[in-house]
């Protein structure tokens, strides 16, 4: 038996993200021969033609999350390295959102850019730590962190602290 669906555009985004990752391993299968994306950034201006499905690296394949993004920031699902990341650089943000939109999958984790703040004086306490992987909060004006904070963030694989106005840690 065989199956065919090119002829046809594609949104590419991370909704047939499995589908596609699907499509990759099995060598040699025609499944997605033509298959095409739909989406703008999916275009070969050179050409004048869609890129075919098969050829965009799996980490393209992201869908933006509105709900529940914090105002000012961006909050995009990667499924190829299974993160949510929520971008805020430059958001001129004074305290940290107090939520975020919910993590797709249960082994989903956030990755946060919360850096260039200048506004952000204090890192405070979010109960979205616990899911969080990596935390940037770099070039904002962080003058104190608190023990409890100290120890929510020292779980993560990657916090960025760099270019703030921190005296000491506590203990």
């Amino acid at each position: 038996m065989g199956f065919n669906i090119g002829g046809i555009t594609y949104d590419c985004d991370c909704t047939d993200f499995p589908f596609y990752k699907l499509a990759r391993t099995i060598l040699n299968s025609p499944i997605m021969d033509n298959v095409r994306c739909a989406e703008t950034n999916f275009y070969n201006g050179m050409i004048g033609q869609r890129l075919q499905a098969i050829s965009i690296d799996l980490s393209e394949f992201v869908c933006e999350k509105r709900d529940r993004c914090p105002s000012s920031c961006r909050c995009v699902y990667r499924p190829a390295n299974a993160t949510l990341h929520v971008y805020c650089s430059a958001a001129n943000l004074s305290s940290l959102p107090l939520e975020l939109p919910p993590l797709p999958k249960s082994y989903v984790k956030y990755k946060l850019d919360f850096s260039n703040n200048k506004l952000l004086r204090r890192l405070e306490h979010r109960p979205y730590f616990v899911s969080t992987s990596i935390l940037d909060v770099s070039n904002c004006s962080l003058t104190e962190i608190k023990m409890e904070v100290l120890k929510d963030v020292s779980r993560l694989s990657l916090v960025n602290l760099r270019s703030n106005m921190l005296q000491s840690f506590p203990r």
